[in-house]
């Protein structure tokens, strides 16, 4: 774990470098997706404690640090946080294992959320000619994923396991977390399509 420290100490004073003058660091950027992704993902950071501060650490440093990150580089980053709030629980029954990746995700989905609907994402619509820049709709298409599989095995005589229950546990509170904040978004911030999705497959 002492690695994932030092990465924690050289990003934090790295990413504001790298922000100031993004074509000299245009090789920081060009790497740091992948770096993310092994520590965010990879045994034995993946979803722990260290992982969820790193996402924290981007979240201040690349989502909302001024002056604005690249867009390219912001989408980038937007993908692995979308991974990570919809990342599928490892079939296991160690509750503490099990209680670090529940919250990773949820600092994950947190973080997105917030981004979406709070911060100012019209650049990155424009240049993605995306009415869904941070990919909601996907949210809730891997929200209904978990609702079906779950609702398919309830019938089972055999329990559920713990990994399946706290994930439909983490996905009925994160739809709930969502509704809140599209109904608060400006108008024009939510694609139709997930309204549609939202109350007509979720609900």
């Amino acid at each position: 774990m002492q690695i994932a420290s030092l990465l924690l100490q050289v990003l934090a004073t790295a990413l504001p470098l790298a922000r100031e003058e993004p074509d000299e660091y245009k090789e920081f950027w060009e790497t740091l997706p992948k770096v993310l992704e092994t520590f965010m993902f990879q045994p034995p950071v993946g979803g722990s404690g260290h992982a969820r501060e790193l996402v924290a650490l981007v979240r201040a440093e690349v989502l909302r640090g001024s002056p604005r990150v690249p867009a390219p580089h912001v989408r980038a980053v937007l993908a692995l946080v979308r991974a990570g709030s919809t990342h599928a629980h490892a079939t296991t029954n160690n509750e503490q294992e099990l209680r670090e990746r529940e919250e990773f995700a949820r600092t994950c989905f947190e973080t997105l959320l917030q981004f979406s609907m709070l911060e100012d994402i019209d650049s990155l619509a424009e240049l993605e000619s995306d009415t869904d820049p941070l990919a909601i709709v996907a949210l809730l298409d891997r929200f209904q994923e978990v609702i079906t599989r779950y609702t398919a095995t309830d019938d089972s005589t055999e329990p559920l396991p713990r990994h399946q229950l706290s994930e439909i546990s983490f996905v009925l509170k994160a739809i709930a977390t969502l509704t809140e904040s599209m109904k608060k978004a400006p108008p024009g911030k939510v694609d139709p399509l997930a309204w549609q999705k939202l109350i007509g497959k979720l609900y």
